[in-house]
């Protein structure tokens, strides 16, 4: 009877204890998913605090083992990297999600996962990698049958085919989507759909067919009444009628936007109204009109910037207020002081900046426009004797020493205007206006110089481009080696000219911080041809890439050349900096 009593205990103890772990273990789960809600609702508010939450989530997750929760707070944490600028750090976190995810057969997180992981691309502008990651998260959501999630994948994958110049494909995925949400009575996704649409058509420059589906989203806007999405419908429309010379209704849509903006006080989108008056007026060859805008988008785009940055120093000044002495405090107040200064400074430049690139444009667009007449000629003339045709060739020529003479004069200006100020940096930055101007210079002039009128021997262009840069920096204490291996190749005008900014870009960043602590060394360009592609090389053996011979403006200008250029960049730190692109678009 005794021996019966104690395992009659022990039994009862074993039910109690696997009772209580049970309870331990879903009672731990559910704190997960709380503070993973938690997390994703602090992602877009709170970047520290939302670290805090997901490293407690993770240590939580692991603990019991909760392989769903813990997939969850990887693809948060990525997402949370991924907006404020740190893809390298949320790639891992991606990566850990998608693998748990594929283990347990967790098919709404992995659509979760693919479908952020390609976004990350394409923030970073690889639209290669973007549009694989895109598509598998759109093949599950189908597979599903989660139709809304499909359709949202479908316009982020129309959207990159778009970047690709697949925009046939683009208006195919925006219609599938389209259908979904006419199914759900969805007037969110259709207007999404609808005014996407117009845009692909905008680039198609099929203007007409834009502006239809411009009218079908106007109409529903007006209908559901959303204020800010009216602003960017009625900035569709002002661009829209301007290319279509219908300039009293593009001018009563900009201005419909204006007035929507100025009344409800939709300041980022008013600037945007100005930017499009400023181009209308253009369009029209009312310049001074033209002017006028310009000034007023400048202006608040300026104002909009100072108040981002006020905001900003607000809020350090609160957190100091709690952590430091007086003492401290003084001397971050005289910082600001110091830091106010130095922005009316820069307001300054830029504004100036602004004006002469704005002139520069103007003559480019007219030299454009100018040859662009006179090649139609050219090909609707085929009758012409020699003689005339050569005649025409030698217009085509001086509308390239133009431009070339011109170039030179907005450097003399340039010049000239970089004597008023004392501040090493400004005229740092003034400098660098001058090369990139130089460079385009230089082009034209090897187009009306040559042969060719439309292409370039970019052999002898490139050397004579690194030569004037090399002799631009005084520098006889460092020896420093140039080596162009260069092919003989002649490419079109479309295509040397971003390559001779991105030449001069890497170039002169190689000389002004590669051999900070060396005496000597060497800069290397190569530029040759394989299969389809076209391969730029610039390297250097200094002292590699770091956070402070980054320049963010230069970075986003070879980001955009390289865009227009269909290239893939890519960045090594081999015995010093070398910079790779690989381009698909060229002639």
């Amino acid at each position: 009877m005794c021996k019966l009593k104690k395992l009659a205990f022990f039994f009862l103890f074993f039910l109690f204890a696997l009772t209580k772990s049970g309870v331990s273990q879903t009672t731990a789960h559910k704190r997960i998913d709380s503070l993973n809600d938690l997390l994703w609702k602090t992602v877009f508010l709170d970047f520290e605090k939302a670290v805090k939450i997901g490293d407690e989530t993770i240590q939580l997750a692991k603990g019991s083992n909760y392989s769903i929760g813990l997939a969850n707070t990887y693809a948060k944490l990525g997402v949370l990297y991924d907006i404020n600028g740190k893809p390298e750090k949320a790639l891992p976190y991606f990566l850990n999600a998608i693998k748990i995810q594929e283990e347990i057969r967790d098919s709404a997180g992995l659509s979760f996962s693919y479908n952020n992981l390609g976004l990350m691309y394409y923030a970073q502008y690889n639209y290669k990698e973007a549009y694989k990651y895109l598509t598998i998260s759109l093949a599950i959501d189908k597979s599903r049958n989660d139709l809304k999630r499909a359709a949202g994948a479908m316009v982020n994958l129309g959207i990159i085919n778009t970047y690709l110049d697949s925009l046939d494909r683009s208006l195919q995925l925006y219609n599938e989507a389209l259908a979904i949400h006419k199914s759900s009575n969805d007037s969110a996704g259709m207007m999404t759909c609808i005014s996407n649409m117009g845009s692909v058509y905008y680039y198609k420059k099929d203007f007409k067919m834009a502006l239809n589906y411009y009218l079908q989203n106007e109409v529903f806007l007006r209908l559901s009444g959303i204020t800010e999405k009216k602003s960017s419908a009625y900035n569709n429309l002002a661009n829209t009628y301007s290319k279509l010379k219908q300039f009293d209704k593009a001018l009563e849509f900009a201005f419909k936007d204006l007035e929507l903006c100025t009344s409800n006080q939709l300041i980022n989108r008013k600037q945007f109204a100005y930017e499009s008056l400023n181009d209308i007026y253009v369009d029209m060859g009312d310049y001074k009109n033209a002017h006028v805008y310009l000034n007023k988008y400048i202006a608040l785009r300026d104002s909009i910037l100072n108040e981002d940055r006020n905001a900003s120093i607000a809020e350090m000044q609160t957190k100091y207020e709690t952590e430091k002495k007086d003492k401290e405090l003084i001397r971050i107040n005289a910082e600001k002081d110091k830091e106010v200064q130095r922005r009316l400074t820069q307001r300054n430049f830029m504004i100036a900046v602004i004006v002469v690139i704005t002139l520069l444009l103007l003559i480019i667009v007219l030299a454009f426009r100018s040859k662009q007449r006179i090649n139609k000629l050219l090909n609707e003339k085929n009758e012409l004797n020699e003689e005339n045709i050569k005649q025409k060739e030698v217009l085509i020529a001086e509308v390239h020493h133009r431009v070339k003479n011109n170039l030179q004069l907005i450097n003399s200006i340039i010049d000239m205007q970089s004597r008023n100020y004392e501040d090493e940096k400004t005229i740092t930055a003034v400098k660098d206006i001058q090369k990139r101007v130089g460079a385009i210079a230089l082009l034209h002039q090897f187009l009306y110089q040559k042969d060719s009128i439309e292409s370039v021997e970019m052999q002898q262009y490139i050397s004579e481009l690194v030569t004037g840069l090399k002799n631009s920096f005084k520098s006889d204490d460092k020896k420093i080696e140039v080596v162009c291996e260069v092919e003989n190749l002649r490419l079109h005008i479309n295509t040397a000219v971003p390559l001779g900014l991105i030449i001069n870009e890497l170039f002169t960043n190689s000389f002004k911080h590669a051999f900070a602590n060396k005496n000597e060394g060497q800069v290397k360009i190569v530029l040759r041809k394989f299969d389809d592609l076209l391969e730029l090389e610039v390297s250097d053996d200094g002292v590699g890439s770091n956070e402070t011979n980054s320049n963010n403006f230069g970075k986003l200008m070879i980001r955009s050349l390289s865009r227009q250029l269909q290239a893939e960049w890519k960045v090594k730190n081999e015995n010093g900096l070398k910079n790779v692109f690989l381009i698909k678009k060229f002639k």
